[in-house]
């Protein structure tokens, strides 16, 4: 209305400038505020999610027709069995019952550290999600996010730590999950074949 109103009432040498001043405000003035409303999010959306969650729901389902074993309940307690047994053990001679059941690289890092020279305590495991499941020709990875906290001893003092971390298990395809008692248990029933069983690298 503005743009009609000058181009009628003012000789063309003032209507004509002044509409492309206006002409050219108005458009500044929008692309502006397209700017201002443009936001970005540096999380997932409610829509990832519940995608995510599908995906991993259809790939719990699909392994579930190769091992009609597997159960993501005692899956998680294995989990969570290896991760306490991990932390309470570490740094004393009672880790190496767990060797079956770790990757080299994750046996050896811990296995390098000084006997006795820290202790962990107080192991409180807050809850553990299914991150990723992944499958090759050779084997089966899943993924997995743990919250917890514990308290760490070295040096006569304590702290406490809040922990997130994703291990990831590995086993060879395949293979059946075992009874409730050997994933609950971490029972080894052929020791120093790690293959038998999920084994968590971090």
């Amino acid at each position: 209305g503005l743009v009609i109103y000058l181009l009628l009432s003012l000789p063309p040498e003032i209507s004509i400038p002044l509409v492309i001043i206006v002409i050219l405000f108005y458009w500044l003035s929008k692309r502006r505020k397209n700017v201002i409303t443009q936001s970005v999010s540096s999380v997932p959306t409610y829509a990832n999610k519940s995608s995510e969650l599908q995906q991993i729901e259809s790939k719990i389902e699909r392994l579930k027709l190769s091992d009609q074993n597997f159960s993501r309940v005692l899956f998680l307690d294995f989990v969570t069995s290896i991760y306490y047994k991990y932390y309470s053990s570490f740094s004393k001679k009672e880790f190496k019952d767990l060797r079956p059941f770790l990757s080299v690289s994750v046996f050896q890092n811990a296995n390098n550290i000084a006997p006795n020279s820290r202790s962990i305590s107080e192991i409180v495991v807050g809850n553990i999600n299914i991150n990723s499941i992944f499958e090759n020709s050779a084997y089966l990875s899943i993924s997995v996010d743990i919250n917890s906290n514990y308290t760490l001893s070295m040096g006569g003092r304590n702290t406490r730590f809040i922990l997130t971390e994703r291990w990831t298990f590995n086993r060879k395809k395949g293979l059946a999950s075992k009874g409730p008692d050997q994933m609950r248990d971490l029972k080894c029933p052929n020791c120093g074949e790690g293959d038998l069983f999920y084994t968590p690298t971090f």
